[in-house]
């Protein structure tokens, strides 16, 4: 039988036992099936190592099943899972980011999430990031019911190229930001606006301390990927000239 996480206390000390029961339980099913198929004492061992995953981060072999592990969670079993706590999310997030290696983060970040799950992503991200230094503290500004309402229904009408566009202007504006902003986490524009729509989502009073966090991991995460404030500039202009442009051809 599966030795199941449920069988053991809920604490620390549980979750010890639960990992050496379950180690012993992978050495009792794998040694016969080794030892039977002629491999030595040796190699029976490596392997049972290497299945308890308690060895050093520095085994090179190691770590290739422990990204193989991350990336598979994050791919199938994250998103059927039902948790609806953000923070819980995030925890879990960065608890699998931190194990990852350099090259499975990349590969991470080109998987496909919904915008929610994008949003904790970020912040995970972030959290392994961000400097020792105190923040310095930000307030998001307040809408009205009436204007957040406008900003989300102006965002749901724009054209599926309103991004590409804004893209191929910031291309003429500024090279080193379009460059920036060609990363693959940027997934053909696409995540960008699952952020934006994110953003949009949490205009309502109650839920500006999100807002606020979700701003500053973002920060974060861009400064870490040599995007500055003074790139801002050349992108709102692009913004701005892509919706005078199709509001002259509305009009």
């Amino acid at each position: 039988a599966t030795v199941r996480r449920s069988q053991f206390p809920g604490s620390e000390e549980g979750h010890s036992q639960w990992k050496a029961a379950l180690k012993q339980q992978q050495e009792m099913r794998v040694k016969p099936i080794l030892a039977k198929a002629g491999w030595g004492s040796e190699a029976i061992a490596r392997v049972t190592t290497l299945l308890s995953m308690d060895g050093s981060r520095e085994d090179k072999d190691m770590q290739v099943l422990e990204d193989a592990t991350c990336l598979v969670f994050l791919q199938t079993d994250l998103p059927s899972m039902k948790i609806e706590d953000h923070g819980k999310l995030v925890d879990l997030l960065h608890k699998t980011w931190v194990k990852m290696s350099p090259c499975a983060r990349s590969k991470a970040i080109h998987l496909e999430y919904d915008a929610p799950m994008l949003h904790c992503l970020i912040e995970a991200i972030a959290r392994d990031s961000t400097p020792s230094s105190p923040q310095t503290p930000m307030v998001a500004p307040r809408f009205t019911k009436a204007c957040a309402d406008l900003l989300r229904k102006s965002w749901s009408e724009l054209p599926e190229t309103f991004t590409k566009e804004v893209f191929e202007r910031v291309l003429a504006e500024d090279k080193e930001v379009y460059e920036l902003l060609s990363h693959p986490v940027v997934k053909e524009f696409q995540n960008m606006r699952k952020v934006i729509s994110r953003f949009l989502g949490l205009l309502e009073p109650e839920a500006m301390p999100q807002f606020e966090k979700l701003a500053h991991a973002l920060a974060v995460a861009g400064h870490c990927g040599g995007l500055r404030l003074s790139h801002i500039a050349a992108m709102k202009r692009a913004v701005v000239r892509v919706v005078t442009s199709s509001w002259t051809e509305c009009s």
